[in-house]
């Protein structure tokens, strides 16, 4: 099944779950205040459902989150990597995959568990502020995207282009070009990650 990482507080009660390449570093910096925050992958799923702590999942769009999960595997990755292979090349490859039981960082966000509360990461540090305060009386602070890259909007294909042809002057393309105008690259995408575009679409 899908897989998040999870980071938790035995002493406040609280487990917040989050996918790979949706912005975990970032979460791990936001809760680190509250002094005792642990981290898992799979050995801490039966606290979700525990009633003795505050659960909330994060899910990040899931059309920008193949593109991290693109650059990630083309440099990390010993399938992909040193191979230069472009965005449409990877959807060929994962294409052949089974979502829900592959590498986590491109697998599906849905873990199939179910979370007092889900957020976007989109949407911003607000809400999950407000439930932690209002369920664990913990004052926690928004912390800025520092280490987002810088995105431009280059004069070719994005998807059809190799990967070192992208990067430019420490920046990268921005969502929407890795994108085609037909809509084709888009249509697969949706094709792949529906269950998590219909659970994300599902968040309010």
């Amino acid at each position: 099944m899908g897989t998040r990482v999870k980071f938790y507080s035995e002493k406040h009660k609280i487990i917040v779950g989050i996918s790979a390449r949706a912005g975990n570093r970032i979460v791990w910096r936001f809760l680190n205040p509250i002094g005792d925050i642990q981290k898992d992958v799979i050995h801490k799923n039966h606290l979700v459902h525990d009633s003795n702590y505050l659960s909330i999942g994060l899910m990040k769009n899931p059309y920008h989150r193949v593109i991290g999960s693109y650059w990630w595997a083309s440099s990390h990755d010993p399938m992909f990597k040193g191979k230069n292979i472009s965005f449409k090349q990877f959807l060929d490859s994962i294409e052949t995959m089974n979502l829900d039981n592959c590498n986590f960082h491109w697998g599906w966000q849905d873990d199939h568990l179910k979370y007092d509360y889900n957020f976007k990461i989109e949407d911003g540090w607000d809400n999950i502020i407000k439930v932690i305060k209002e369920k664990r009386n913990i004052d926690l602070e928004p912390i800025k995207e520092s280490g987002m890259s810088e995105r431009y909007n280059p004069n070719c294909k994005v998807y059809d282009t190799p990967r070192d042809d992208l990067q430019h002057e420490g920046s990268f393309p921005s969502y929407d070009s890795y994108y085609d105008d037909d809509g084709i690259i888009k249509e697969r995408v949706t094709k792949l990650y529906k269950p998590d575009i219909d659970m994300y679409n599902s968040i309010i």
